[in-house]
């Protein structure tokens, strides 16, 4: 593992017990490893050389650890920003940290063991909430699939309807799109996406009869998305209609949802509706949006780019059965060391628990034969993994020695 350096290694399970309904025990544990590493440094005094060297192995530990659980290759791509993270959170995933007697070489310069104890769970952890823990996509590719109605002029506004062309037509409904989208993409924009704008390129012209719909089903959308090469597709209406309240009031209902292209997987979601002031509608809608766009806004995008963080971009679901006779802290053991074994999975959900049979479902990233031979490989004290041929995910057995 650590090329040069002398090492060693023991498994401290730390079982922490919690009590359920009539009585059930469960427990969830934490694998940690003691590690001894290395060091020298050529400070003039002592002080200094104990700092230097602990700077040193720490940032060495903390590489190593990243690379055996992302990779070398993601690890170097990201490797300055990674780097900065771990030496800035290093305390939550090596919790105890033991200096061995500080040696003074004939050379003139200190050497010095020091024995760390190590969480890999927890460094997960510190890199998934920072959004380190998936592979970088190249830039998403937004597109928006946008409808605007007035219901009060029977009016629709729908680029992929052709609407950019009659623009005249329908200038209240062309300046509301205008504003929405133009706050929207640069929202979008700040996060890093990619905001496709169809109405710039004519995309209408390029697209099948059957997706120049007034309503899109969820299908529809993946479609649009795959024809016009964005992975994230932005669907929904704003909706001008007279308010129940007074007959010179309008309400705005704006609803949104966020669809990734390749998963089919919804990410964000917002709904809201307010009323206007008194007054000429047209003109009180655009002034009450202002405002109101931005709130809401600033929560969808915020939806997204969490989703971006925890690395559901770029993802398929498939199912994950584990097949055996475990107990319940044993489950929870597998489950955990399978998320630290493999930066493929961005998540692992419980499905359904029956006797022998624990499934799952996770978000995958890459290639899954890959994956099948990473799981393939999984070593717990007293268990043996075995991995079954499924068509559509994986299946575990797994047996005791």
């Amino acid at each position: 593992m650590w090329k040069n350096r002398f090492y060693k290694f023991t498994v401290v399970q730390i079982i922490t017990s919690l009590v359920v309904g009539l009585g059930f025990a469960l427990a969830e544990i934490d694998t940690r490893e003691k590690i001894v590493l290395e060091a020298t440094s050529k400070q003039n005094s002592a002080f200094k050389a104990k700092s230097d060297i602990q700077r040193k192995l720490i940032a060495e530990l903390g590489a190593q650890l990243v690379m055996d659980l992302m990779g070398e290759e993601a690890y170097a791509k990201k490797r300055k920003e990674i780097d900065r993270v771990v030496q800035r959170n290093y305390a939550k995933f090596i919790p105890y940290v033991n200096p061995g007697e500080l040696k003074r070489d004939r050379n003139g310069s200190y050497r010095q063991e020091i024995e760390f104890e190590v969480s890999r769970i927890s460094l997960r952890d510190i890199l998934s909430m920072e959004g380190l823990l998936y592979e970088q996509l190249k830039q998403v590719r937004v597109l928006p699939v946008i409808g605007y109605l007035d219901v009060r002029e029977a009016k629709s506004y729908k680029w992929w309807m052709g609407d950019s062309e009659r623009a005249s037509e329908k200038l209240f409904l062309s300046n509301l799109s205008k504003n929405f989208e133009k706050k929207l993409s640069k929202a979008i924009w700040s996060e890093g996406f990619y905001y496709f704008q169809p109405e710039d390129y004519r995309s209408f012209l390029f697209l099948p009869s059957d997706l120049k719909a007034e309503a899109h089903r969820k299908k529809d959308l993946i479609q649009l998305g795959k024809d016009l090469n964005a992975e994230l597709v932005i669907s929904g209406n704003i909706r001008v209609a007279n308010s129940d309240i007074h007959s010179e009031i309008s309400s705005v209902h704006v609803e949104l949802k966020a669809v990734l292209v390749e998963s089919e997987r919804e990410i964000a979601l917002t709904e809201e509706t307010w009323n206007t002031k008194i007054g000429d509608y047209k003109k009180e809608v655009l002034i009450s949006s202002a405002e109101n766009f931005e709130n809401l806004i600033k929560d969808f995008s915020g939806q997204i780019q969490a989703a971006y963080e925890k690395g559901k971009f770029g993802t398929r679901t498939y199912p994950l059965v584990l097949m055996g006779d475990l107990s319940y802290p044993q489950f929870e053991a597998i489950k955990r060391k399978i998320q630290i074994t493999s930066y493929q999975i961005k998540s692992l959900k419980e499905r359904r628990m029956t006797a022998g049979k624990f499934e799952l479902e996770m978000d995958v990233t890459g290639d899954l034969d890959k994956l099948k031979k990473t799981l393939s490989r999984l070593k717990l004290d007293g268990l043996n993994f075995g991995v079954d041929e499924r068509e559509n995910g994986i299946q575990l057995k797994i047996s005791g020695n």
